[in-house]
């Protein structure tokens, strides 16, 4: 019963307020260049004629495709830490002041990720750094695959990511926004307090990620598909693509704003008995 309260709070809190799709949605919109030129270099790059006796002009390719990856991989860790730690913890103050007064305020929000900055952050790079450390080996493992171009060990390695993704969304990222932000406590308390609320719920956790797994799989495919027919002599579907792409990351943006607002819903709902209409 709570659970699907918190579904339908979520929803009718989004048509109340649409003004909750604003700060994803330009996000989203940042992202494309990062989205489509990262695709669009990555497919150039023939990982079977790469070997330590590469010729000059060889290398030169190779290095005029790797800068630019760079640089746009740097473009796009840029806007993903600002809606990592700064866009994210907004919604939970958000949704905590419609709550109080029917309306929200950008302005405040910010300001109440700002006051709270040092908890949120240090708890939000803990639980990054816990997934970067686990990831790393299991990104290694995914290069020698490639490059050996053995498969099982593909397979299994992509296996091995999944499963530390869902184990770190379910335990870690679901709960950590409401948590840190909303909560006057310290860096560890917070982690503890996610743990604590997140295994208490993780069945209900589990059906968020997989519609952030599914939608994000499906952008960095058709990002993929822009990137490939996008030269001149495939121009109509080249625009087909893109259109779609486009659509897709509009879904992206609505859908990550239903999660965080859901996730404030659920933690306020579950948690402190709150729920739309009620008072505080």
């Amino acid at each position: 019963m709570g659970f699907k309260r918190i579904l339908v709070d979520s929803f009718v809190l989004l048509k109340k307020c649409p003004h909750f799709f604003i700060p994803k949605t330009v996000i989203a919109f940042l992202l494309l260049p990062f989205f489509i030129l990262l695709p669009y270099y990555a497919i150039q790059i023939d990982f079977s004629q790469i070997n330590t006796s590469l010729t000059n002009a060889e290398s030169a390719k190779i290095l005029g495709i790797f800068i630019p990856m760079l640089f746009i991989s740097l473009y796009g860790l840029l806007v993903d830490s600002i809606d990592f730690f700064i866009i994210n913890p907004m919604y939970p103050i958000m949704v905590s002041e419609f709550y109080k007064k029917g309306e929200i305020s950008f302005k405040t929000a910010f300001v109440g990720v700002l006051q709270r900055f040092g908890p949120i952050f240090s708890s939000l790079l803990a639980i990054l750094g816990l997934i970067l450390v686990f990831i790393v080996p299991i990104a290694v493992l995914i290069t020698v695959a490639l490059f050996s171009q053995d498969s099982v060990l593909l397979w299994i390695s992509i296996f091995a990511a999944f499963a530390l993704m869902f184990v770190w969304f379910v335990f870690f990222y679901f709960l950590i926004y409401p948590i840190s932000s909303l909560e006057k406590l310290n860096f560890s308390k917070i982690i503890n307090q996610t743990i604590n609320v997140s295994s208490k719920h993780k069945a209900n956790v589990s059906k968020a990620f997989i519609v952030f797994f599914l939608v994000t799989g499906l952008s960095y495919l058709l990002g993929f598909i822009v990137a490939y027919l996008g030269v001149p002599e495939q121009i109509i579907p080249m625009l087909i693509a893109f259109a779609v792409f486009l659509f897709v990351r509009v879904l992206v943006a609505i859908l990550a704003t239903y999660q965080y607002v859901l996730s404030a819903v659920f933690y306020l709902g579950l948690e402190k008995g709150v729920f739309l209409g009620s008072k505080k």
